[in-house]
Order: structure tokens, then sequence, then C-alpha cells
């Protein structure tokens, strides 16, 4: 399922439905909330939180129940927990590509079958000529790597029901007592269920492949996070970067004082010591 078109279809049912607009941009961050789901559980709760707050807009409520929820619609399978992660949501590389096919080969005329594969052969067959060459594995920034290093010297991953946990922001460990809650969806508002998703992130590990999933935003569409690098750092599957970088030490920075004084001959001397009061 393309999120971005599950987006586009939204906000145009947004006037259609009468929906306030004090409340539309509040409605698509909640969805993307939705969307970042780990199990159907969070996200049953989270709906029934969703529809009570939003209550006046019942007719969008039930659209959006009917149409992105339901089971018997073929465009339900748009959350985390649905999908495999590292696989881009959406269609749109694809429609690129028709697109540059329409403007570039055939005149956006329809063409016959064996134009048509001939054109796309032609397509490809470029693309060797060019030489471009794909990219078949994931380069991370090196400063992504050293913040990943100092995250998992933190020791801060949680490991409870076949998943690890942390902070979003890497910058506190988290209590059990907050990674059930999360998972077992207990809250009672939807501010407090939005800010627990904002604030715990879950991975899981690959014991086969040695490496890890993230859910986070990052780390689930493109494989590229802080927390997956630093989980697979802290269980020893990647290698942590050598900082070359001298640490800083603590307590206050020394005066800097001038090296070499010109005098009037123009000849550089050392600046006079400034003598100390004794008591």
């Amino acid at each position: 399922m393309c999120y971005f078109h599950l987006k586009q279809a939204v906000k145009r049912k947004f006037a259609e439905l009468s929906v306030d607009k004090k409340d539309r941009t509040d409605i698509l961050i909640h969805i993307d909330k939705m969307r970042g789901m780990v199990t159907s559980k969070q996200l049953d709760q989270y709906w029934n939180l969703f529809s009570k707050h939003y209550s006046k807009s019942s007719s969008f409520i039930e659209y959006f129940k009917k149409q992105w929820l339901s089971e018997d619609s073929k465009t339900f399978r748009w959350h985390y927990f649905n999908c495999e992660p590292n696989v881009f949501m959406t269609n749109n590389i694809c429609e690129s590509l028709n697109s540059s096919i329409k403007r570039d080969w055939t005149n956006r005329e329809k063409q016959p079958l064996h134009l048509f594969l001939k054109y796309l052969r032609d397509v490809f067959f470029d693309v060797v000529l060019a030489k471009v060459e794909l990219k078949t594995t994931v380069e991370y920034p090196g400063d992504l790597k050293q913040r990943a290093a100092i995250l998992s010297q933190k020791a801060l991953f949680i490991f409870r029901n076949d998943r690890y946990y942390i902070e979003e922001k890497g910058t506190k460990k988290l209590t059990f007592a907050a990674i059930d809650k999360f998972m077992g969806a207990t809250y009672t508002t939807l501010k407090e269920f939005k800010e627990g998703i904002e604030q715990i992130c879950t991975l899981t590990w690959d014991q086969r492949k040695k490496i890890a999933n993230c859910f986070c935003r990052s780390g689930f569409t493109y494989g590229v996070c802080v927390h997956k690098l630093a989980l697979e750092m802290f269980l020893g599957s990647l290698f942590k970067p050598v900082s070359l970088v001298k640490t800083q030490r603590r307590g206050r920075k020394k005066k800097v004082s001038k090296a070499l004084v010109r005098d009037e001959d123009g000849i550089f001397e050392e600046p006079p010591k400034k003598q100390t009061k004794r008591s």
C-alpha cells in the first residue's frame, strides 16, 4: 500500500467531509503515529482513543475506518506490523519511471505491445551504456557511526519479550513499567499514548543474519538510523569506529597568553610576567 497516496486521499476528504481546519494537521500527525504501530493491539487501542477524541467528525471517522482499517478493504496494510522492514511504502518510483517513458519514448500515446517492449529494452540499454552504478549496500555517514558508538557505550538497551527497547533520544534508560505500558497499550488518553510512542523506540534482532531492525521512521523505511547501528555495535555484529578526536578535559579552560610581544625596535620578546603580591 502506498502511504503517500493514503495521505493525499485523506487530505482530499477533509473538505468533502467538513473536517475542522484546526484539527486537520493534528489528524495527519496521528495517522503517522498509527502507521508506526508495532502490534495490532496498539493500533486498536490508539484508534479507539483517536475516534473518541475526534467524535465530532463522525463522518470522517466512519470513512477512515471503512477505507483504511477494515480487513475487507484492499488498502488496510499500511502499518509497520503488516509490512516488511526496509521496503519503500510508496510506488512513486514506479510512477516516475512510467512518466519518463511516456515523456521521452512514447510521446504519451498508446503503443502496440511489441513497440512498448522495444522501448523498455532501449531505456534499460541506455542505463547500461551510461554505466550507472546501482548501490547494493547501505552507506552510513561517518557522524552517524560516531553517534551510534557513543550510544552503544551507554548500554541503554533493554531486552524484553523478544525485543529491544531504548529511549528515542538516548538520554536515559527506560523502565520496565514504561515498556509494559507501551506494548500493552494501557494508555487512557490520546495525548499520553502519542507521547509514549515518541519516547520509546522498538527494535528486533535477527540472530541468523546478525542485523537489527528498528521501528522508527528512518530505520524501518531506509534501514539507516542511530538506534539500529548502536544495537548492532552493542551486540558485536558491527565494529565500533575509532574516534581520533582528542577528548576534552574537564574544568575551566586556561586563559590564552601572548607568546611574543613586539617592542619599539620591532624585536619580539616574551611578555613580562605579572608579579603576584605576597601576603
